[in-house]
């Protein structure tokens, strides 16, 4: 095997095993946002004062910023699923600094918008606590 073609191979298993990575990342990430969610929606009426009907009694900042943080969650969760199928997609590819961009955008996006989603409804416990 000459020079070339042992560099273009070593090249290629770089890029797959940089695209199986990205993809655990973001299946990782799409877990997260998954249970968030499901035990977030779970706890609700357990963290937040309940009304004799069943709704929360909770001011609207309060409710918003639930909301904000259940669309931050979704939205992550929706991104993490298209990183999944993006990185499934470039394994094939020979390009290593695309696997590198998609990285950073595929998957710093969706956790910055998990990040965020766990910190609006951080404030809305602690608006409810204090």
């Amino acid at each position: 095997m000459s020079q070339e073609q042992q560099t273009a191979a070593c090249r290629a298993e770089f890029v797959r095993q940089g695209a199986k990575l990205g993809f655990e990342h973001a299946r990782n990430l799409a877990t997260l946002n998954t249970a968030s969610i499901v035990l977030i929606a779970g706890f609700l009426r357990n963290i937040f004062p309940n009304t004799p009907e069943g709704g929360l009694y909770v001011s609207v900042g309060t409710a918003v910023l639930i909301s904000v943080s259940f669309v931050l969650f979704g939205l992550s969760l929706l991104l993490s699923g298209f990183a999944m199928y993006t990185f499934f997609r470039a394994a094939d590819g020979e390009n290593p600094h695309y696997v590198k961009a998609l990285y950073q955008t595929r998957v710093g996006i969706p956790f910055v918008c998990f990040f965020l989603g766990l910190v609006w409804f951080g404030i809305a416990t602690l608006i409810n606590v204090l």
